[in-house]
């Protein structure tokens, strides 16, 4: 069985703390138990250099040039800023208790998730990529797409 591995760029020491965050909070075992989530684990990965020290580039896509390759933190941290701050804009006073029944729980989550994808479609192509277009001088640029449904392509 595969499963889709997600990286972040951290101090060892940090990374230590969040491990242990994730794996003594009840949501773990609750999603874990429900099948909405199929497995959790950490490793750490030598990736760094002789100053003990990972490198910016480690943590992007080998094929964008190395310029890119070592600004892009800056620019995922940012926009994962936004995304957060969109979540807090958009959830309710009060989220559901770890006490309340799973479907209750995934209700109030999928609420949110369904708000935030319908910001994205209707304000995703002025609000982030029309404004990071600006920033470039509105040079255009070779879209590579992703998926095509109908006449609606994401990227």
């Amino acid at each position: 069985m595969s499963y889709k591995q997600n990286r972040f760029c951290e101090k060892a020491e940090t990374a230590q703390l969040i491990d242990e965050e994730i794996t003594s909070n009840s949501a773990l075992t609750k999603l874990t138990g429900a099948e909405l989530l199929k497995a959790y684990f950490w490793e750490e990965k030598e990736n760094q250099n002789q100053n003990n020290k990972t490198k910016i580039e480690d943590t992007s896509d080998r094929r964008w040039p190395i310029e890119i390759q070592m600004s892009w933190l800056h620019f995922i941290m940012g926009v994962s800023e936004m995304l957060l701050a969109l979540i807090d804009n958009i959830k309710e006073e009060s989220s559901p208790n770890l006490s309340e029944p799973i479907n209750l729980i995934e209700s109030y989550y999928l609420k949110i998730h369904k708000r935030l994808s319908e910001i994205w479609h209707i304000h995703g192509s002025h609000a982030f990529l029309h404004h990071i277009n600006a920033l470039f001088g509105y040079v255009p640029l070779i879209a590579h797409p992703r998926n095509i449904l109908g006449i609606i392509t994401t990227f």
